[in-house]
């Protein structure tokens, strides 16, 4: 299970629990864009419109983040922090993630312009985008990020705030019966 310590969007210090994925960027502004329009086509459909229409005005921003003790900066599309391997209606950003072995699968899709962004959104589904430049990945139990400009941080398909915010592995902390 994941805890996410982040400004809500009312500007108070908030944590949440996650179990799948949380992320910041524009998976933020592109969770936020389904969540106030229609999903009247379903969860696929509903996705695909908010990521292409969000593209089309989003702006990377310059983010500081450190993963564990490995601090980085860059410009930044979006960012995933996943214990799971799919979200947004069948997108597998962490294709390899595992729920229970304690450690958070990440990536960053770094500083890509919109056909880049397009061009290689079919890899985003299929798992597949790993290798694509631009595109970094790690395993952690710690992530801490901040950026200057607004970036709305979801969990688990909802904005809930904002960055600052510190992600952090609680592992073994629930049991599941499958």
């Amino acid at each position: 299970m994941g805890k996410c310590s982040f400004v809500s969007l009312d500007g108070e210090q908030r944590s949440k629990f996650f179990i799948n994925i949380a992320g910041f960027g524009f998976e933020g502004a592109a969770v936020d864009k389904v969540n106030r329009t229609t999903k009247a086509f379903g969860g696929p459909v509903s996705f695909l419109w908010a990521i292409l229409t969000t593209l089309l005005t989003y702006k990377n921003k310059l983010t500081k983040y450190q993963i564990d003790d490995r601090p980085e900066e860059e410009k930044v599309l979006l960012f995933v922090v996943a214990n799971g391997r799919y979200y947004g209606g069948g997108l597998k950003p962490a294709p390899d993630a595992q729920l229970d072995d304690g450690l958070f699968d990440i990536v960053s899709l770094g500083d890509l312009g919109f056909l880049e962004a397009v061009s290689n959104l079919g890899k985003f589904r299929k798992g597949t985008h790993l290798e694509v430049p631009k595109v970094s990945f790690w395993r952690g139990r710690t992530v801490v990020a901040s950026s200057e400009e607004t970036q709305l941080v979801e969990m688990e398909g909802e904005v809930v705030g904002r960055l600052p915010a510190r992600f952090e592995m609680l592992p073994k902390a629930m049991k599941l019966i499958v």
